[in-house]
Formats: structure tokens, sequence, C-alpha cells
């Protein structure tokens, strides 16, 4: 009974699912979709920032998580945004340019409609651009 209780709160998004992808960093799959203002938001009250995908191989223990816990997630928001000028992460407004890792699906950013100014992640571990007001799930971290 316990299980199925926590099990229940994990994937509805009260409880977040976590695991360590990185040394010293633990990245947290939120289950509930919200806009990327309110992912950040909720990911600066109660850990650092949205995820941050500084190396490949995050991606490949986001799929693992992902798949041993049955969860089709994707796609996800993470901490891309564009600030007019060029394609920044949440925390510290770090250019994502000067992090020497470009995951843009092809033909990504577009911007499409003008409207396009928050990145995510879909599930072949490519980034996109979106409509800030979409409602998707979203990474933290710690």
């Amino acid at each position: 009974m316990k299980l199925n209780v926590v099990l229940l709160l994990c994937l509805s998004g009260v409880v977040p699912i976590t695991f360590s992808a990185q040394r010293n960093t633990h990245l947290f799959f939120i289950n509930q979709a919200v806009s990327w203002p309110d992912a950040q938001k909720y990911c600066r009250t109660k850990y650092t920032d949205l995820a941050r995908v500084k190396d490949p191989s995050v991606l490949v223990e986001l799929n693992k998580m992902a798949a041993s816990k049955g969860l089709t997630l994707w796609p996800l928001w993470i901490g891309l945004y564009n600030d007019f000028y060029n394609w920044r992460w949440s925390f510290n407004n770090v250019s994502q340019t000067s992090t020497n890792l470009t995951l843009w699906y092809p033909g990504e950013p577009n911007n499409y409609a003008g409207h396009e100014s928050c990145g995510g992640i879909l599930a072949a571990g490519n980034w996109a651009d979106w409509d800030c007001a979409l409602q998707r799930p979203f990474i933290c971290y710690n």
C-alpha cells in the first residue's frame, strides 16, 4: 500500500522523481505540465533552477531513468531561453554557445511565428524552441 501511494505521488508530480546524473548534480523530473516561466519559478523555489544540459551523458541518464520508471514525459522544459540576442541558460545567464555543446534539432531554433523564446528537450535528446506559454513537464537541478 505504501509503495502504491509513493508511486502515485511521484507520477502525479507531487513528489519529484530524482536521480544523480553528474557528479554533485541532482536532476529532478517534475511531472506537472506548466509554462516555462512557472517551471523556472518552481525550480528556483524548490531547487536551484531549470536543468542545464552540460554533457550529452546527461541525456543518456535521463532516458534510462525515464524508461526505468515507465515515464513518457517528453518533451520537457529545460533552462534554455532566448534573450533576443542569443540563447542562454537560465541559471547565471550563461550563453548556450559558451558551453561548446549544441544539441538543437535540425531547423531549430526557428522562433516559429515570432513566439518561441523558451527551450526544451525532445525524447531523442535534441533541443527545440517553443512558445513559453505551452504546458510541459520539466527538469530541475540542484
